[in-house]
């Protein structure tokens, strides 16, 4: 506030402009910078470090009293970003940095054959190990493709949170897409890949079809899982299982599979077995 900036817009990047981009990551008042922070280009690297050596120090902006903390002073509290990324200083760097951009901007899996870097064995490592860092992970899709996703603590610590956790109605809404358009394929024996990708969309008019939600609430579910990336429409018409879900590990698709085996029949034997599983994991 004190560079003149517009309170509304700085308060909108801190809070959703950029921690959406997974430019920052934010705990309470304290922020760090994200996963995508990671997978700037050098010549980006080069143009922040001038703008920031062009800002104010601290002693030029002067510095709030020392007093009691009330609600005026906590609402102009700066939240402080710890920078601890250094723009890449080899060739090796800037090929990691690249190969994370890649994966974690992308809409779906990409080839193994569009990132020949991967092969390698130390820049797979160094990837892996940089991902890891940022509270993420290198999937394998298969035998052809790479994307990143959380691992699963990371996962379970967000879910525990709530944080990013969809509405009771989404969850709804997406169980009974999973279920039309592959769980219920995959039974009929025209299904057979194991990820969440499908080509058997299911219409607007099935998913509310003998069931409580109601057209409008499930149509705004719909749009709010799209945004999400959770669900994607197909050309011909429908809807179909959303990117995100192929950014899920081995163990995260097997869990969702139980919620479906749970939730189709709850009373039945593998439900029974599920449950007592997990409370035994537990």
């Amino acid at each position: 506030m004190a560079l003149n900036a517009d309170r509304n817009t700085v308060v909108t990047a801190l809070d959703t402009t950029l921690p959406t981009a997974g430019l920052i990551t934010l705990n309470g008042d304290l922020g760090a910078l994200g996963p995508a922070a990671a997978a700037l280009p050098s010549a980006i690297w080069s143009q922040l470090r001038r703008i920031h050596e062009r800002l104010p120090r601290s002693t030029e902006l002067g510095r709030l009293p020392e007093a009691a903390p009330d609600t005026a002073l906590e609402s102009l509290t700066v939240r402080w970003i710890a920078i601890e990324s250094q723009a890449p200083a080899t060739e090796f760097d800037e090929n990691i940095r690249t190969t994370i951009c890649a994966l974690e901007t992308a809409e779906g899996p990409i080839r193994r054959a569009d990132l020949p870097m991967l092969a390698d064995p130390a820049i797979h490592a160094a990837v892996e190990t940089t991902l890891a860092r940022c509270g993420r992970t290198l999937i394998s899709v298969g035998s052809h493709s790479w994307i990143t996703g959380y691992p699963a603590a990371v996962a379970a610590a967000l879910a525990r949170n709530q944080v990013g956790t969809l509405q009771p109605t989404e969850r709804a809404v997406l169980a009974l897409v999973l279920l039309h358009t592959v769980a219920i394929p995959r039974a009929r024996g025209i299904h057979l890949d194991d990820t969440w990708a499908s080509t058997h969309p299911v219409q607007l008019d099935t998913l509310i079809a003998n069931r409580t939600i109601k057209r409008t609430t499930a149509s705004a579910a719909l749009r709010g899982l799209r945004r999400a990336g959770f669900v994607a429409t197909a050309k011909a018409g429908g809807y179909l299982p959303g990117p995100a879900l192929l950014r899920l590990t081995p163990t995260q698709r097997n869990l969702l599979w139980e919620d479906l085996i749970v939730l189709g029949r709850p009373t039945g034997y593998m439900a029974r077995r599920i449950r007592e599983q997990r409370t035994t994991d537990a």
